[in-house]
């Protein structure tokens, strides 16, 4: 069957919004139903499937040839010995000593994953940054690859780097917010309803009111009986009067 909800005309398909928006007034509660399980879903994901991330970030100054001026080719150079420090910093070696610093059981590649080594433009500085489940793993992750990395390049280069910022603990969490993504979950959960209820409108065959009726047989109607258990009362208790 067929009705005014999805009107089919030469493979098209046209749909009754304001039909729609009707049913979706009668469905207000299992939107609501929705929203919450889907906040209370994202939210207990977060609490019990979601480990809590933290970093923390040290930096060291690459010093140059040790001249009280630096030049702009100076400058240059010196940035692009940065980008060799970098690799330096991840090396395999540097990786090796902090595993064993810290008794981390984790592969250098696992290790290497969790650092992140950047490099503010047209600077010497690098900054370390680790992502750890605490803050304080963060923290001395983070002042190990530094330690060790300033070991390697003083191996390779007569200036030693310099330690502008050793890494603290912080213990602002990174990533999304628990709030975000209760947030989301509620807004996932609405519209997955939504999209329920949608898709039963649609595909509903059932005759609700006389333009179904007629789009169905493709007659008139021409009278309309109503239905209202109000009026059937009504009729009862003048018809006791009657009998009285």
């Amino acid at each position: 069957m067929a009705s005014d909800k999805v009107i089919r005309e030469n493979d098209e398909i046209e749909i009754d919004l304001k039909a729609f928006f009707l049913k979706l007034k009668t469905k207000w509660l299992t939107c609501v139903l929705g929203l919450l399980i889907g906040a209370v879903l994202a939210l207990a994901y977060s609490i019990f499937l979601v480990n809590p991330q933290y970093q923390s970030t040290a930096m060291v100054y690459l010093r140059g040839n040790g001249a009280s001026s630096i030049s702009i080719q100076d400058l240059q150079v010196g940035t692009q010995l940065t980008k060799d420090y970098e690799i330096i910093f991840k090396s395999r070696p540097v990786l090796e000593s902090t595993i064993d610093e810290l008794n981390l059981d984790m592969s250098t590649k696992e290790l290497s994953n969790l650092i992140s080594i950047t490099n503010t433009e047209d600077t010497r500085i690098l900054s370390i940054t680790a992502t750890a489940d605490t803050p304080e793993l963060a923290k001395d992750i983070a002042n190990s690859i530094m330690d060790n990395g300033v070991q390697k390049v003083s191996e390779i280069d007569a200036q030693q780097p310099y330690v502008v910022e050793t890494a603290i603990e912080n213990a602002a969490r990174v990533g999304m917010s628990r709030s975000r993504m209760t947030i989301l979950g509620a807004v996932a959960g609405l519209v997955i309803t939504l999209g329920y209820i949608f898709l039963r409108f649609v595909l509903s065959d059932n005759i609700t009111s006389a333009d179904d009726l007629e789009n169905t047989l493709n007659v008139p109607v021409l009278a309309v009986v109503l239905d209202d258990p109000q009026m059937d009362f009504k009729k009862m208790a003048k018809n006791n009067k009657k009998g009285a």
